[in-house]
């Protein structure tokens, strides 16, 4: 039996359809993956601290702003892994990761991490600026910061950069997630060393520095 023209046209349009529903299945598919602190923090204990601390602000170069995860190929290249995603807003997951970071780092002193919206507004706000933040050919995770300590009176007390670098251990993406949330670790304790001394300076002049 010969095909009508209709017939066949049906069949293509069919056959068509089945194609790009496969080729959609599989370029959408991807892996998702998320930052993470170095142990869960107590934010129960927050409302007992006398001294507070909030990140204020943190920016990232346009460059990381999307879901895709970025990596170099070379020192003036950059390669989108297009299946392999953050699980959410990279921004805000590093802030809130660097938010925890410190609040474990504070756990023994009587330094509360507060969120920037606080009712009360905390002694010591914190600004970072990431100017680099991914895997390098060199088979390492780089992380590039300059960062601040700002009073309560809006006085800058305390400007660094921080360059920091962890092998990665493995292979894929998830290795390269954990050598970030690593280097985040090291990060916070950069930035709470100074925060201890204020807070010592402050609270008793005394203190050794």
């Amino acid at each position: 039996m010969r095909a009508t023209p209709i017939r066949t046209g049906l069949i293509v349009l069919l056959a068509g359809l089945t194609a790009a529903a496969c080729t959609t299945s599989k370029t959408t598919a991807s892996h998702l993956y998320v930052l993470t602190p170095m142990t869960h923090a107590e934010t129960a204990q927050i409302k007992s601290k006398l001294f507070t601390v909030a990140i204020a602000r943190l920016m990232m170069p346009a460059y990381l702003d999307r879901p895709q995860i970025v990596s170099r190929s070379s020192s003036h290249q950059l390669l989108l892994a297009e299946a392999e995603r953050w699980g959410g807003n990279l921004n805000k997951n590093t802030r809130q990761v660097m938010a925890d970071n410190l609040a474990i780092a504070f756990e023994s002193s009587n330094i509360g991490m507060v969120p920037v919206d606080a009712e009360q507004a905390p002694r010591l706000n914190i600004e970072i600026e990431v100017s680099s933040f991914e895997a390098w050919p060199d088979g390492k995770a780089h992380l590039a910061a300059n960062w601040r300590i700002i009073n309560e009176h809006g006085d800058i007390i305390e400007t660094r950069s921080s360059e920091l670098t962890r092998p990665i251990s493995g292979k894929g993406y998830e290795a390269i997630v954990q050598s970030m949330s690593l280097l985040l670790a090291d990060l916070s304790r950069e930035i709470a060393a100074p925060v201890l001394r204020i807070y010592h300076e402050t609270t008793d002049p005394s203190h050794p520095s």
